[in-house]
């Protein structure tokens, strides 16, 4: 996020604006257990670590991954999984960003046997407009352990979840798209999400338009980011780009993203940063059309 209330650099002055980020810290399935860091930046290069980190989870005890944050009202509120796989998306609520307590555990759960989502569930985005809660969230099937889909979920209340009847709303087929993050303007949506032409890796990223949340029509230009340097694992079968976040700051595009150089163990993941001059409204446009 870009806003005030910083609790690092700025303590004593609410009004000074600064990037914040949460990320996924530590590994899956091995010790330390991973997760929920909080840092600040005047830039959004240079960054400085929350010295209480974790802000969420134990790394001794209680695992925390794969989530999303949003700010609404005086509220922070993050979801995310608990376990690898991802069996539920808990949630979890903060007045500051770094004093956190769960909420709601289990806010939305696995599908019965049969369902695109009877595996697991990663990679939440959540948002709100008007009285209603959003949330698109990528899903393994058990029949498809190796292709990823987005699913979509609606609620009153951001704990009462109920899935879209006809999901998953985006899928490839013999592939793999995961990790979503929705705009909406004018009436239209776009989704910026990792996508792999087969299984799920590696990855690179890709835009998607929809007008209702149910049927999205890819960009002609996809992958509209592709794998480029060491960290990203170019020509590598294990390479990714991912889990893309997206923020605009004085008419400048950053995107923040993981990145993994292919060897998908501990260490071979960080977080890159890429910048566009443009506003997300001019870049959501320019990456559907078919033109270069």
């Amino acid at each position: 996020l870009y806003e005030g209330n910083s609790v690092i650099l700025y303590p004593g002055s609410p009004s000074t604006k600064v990037f914040k980020m949460w990320y996924t810290n530590g590994a899956f399935l091995v010790s330390p257990k991973a997760t929920v860091n909080y840092a600040e930046s005047t830039d959004g290069i240079s960054w400085s670590q929350y010295p209480s980190n974790p802000v969420i989870g134990n790394q001794s005890t209680t695992q925390v991954e794969h989530g999303t944050l949003l700010h609404v009202g005086n509220t922070y509120y993050y979801y995310g999984g608990s376990a690898d796989p991802n069996l539920q998306f808990d949630r979890w609520t903060s007045p500051d960003g770094v004093t956190w307590a769960l909420s709601t555990a289990n806010a939305l759960h696995v599908g019965t046997p049969g369902a695109f989502d009877d595996s697991a569930i990663y990679n939440p985005y959540v948002w709100v407009e008007g009285s209603t809660w959003y949330m698109m969230y990528e899903a393994v099937a058990a029949a498809h352990v190796s292709s990823y889909t987005i699913g979509l979920a609606t609620s009153p209340d951001g704990i009462a979840w109920t899935k879209y009847a006809s999901n998953p709303v985006i899928a490839i087929s013999g592939g793999s798209v995961s990790g979503p993050m929705v705009f909406k303007f004018g009436g239209v949506y776009y989704c910026y999400s990792h996508t792999a032409v087969s299984t799920n890796l590696p990855t690179d990223i890709s835009i998607y338009s929809s007008t209702d949340l149910h049927a999205w029509t890819p960009s002609p230009k996809n992958p509209i980011y592709e794998r480029v340097v060491a960290s990203e694992g170019p020509n590598v079968s294990g390479g990714q780009v991912a889990n893309v976040w997206l923020l605009e700051v004085s008419g400048t595009v950053y995107m923040y993203y993981g990145a993994n150089n292919g060897a998908q163990d501990v260490g071979s993941g960080v977080i890159n940063m890429a910048t566009t001059p443009y506003t997300l409204l001019q870049l959501c446009l320019m990456e559907m059309q078919a033109n270069p």
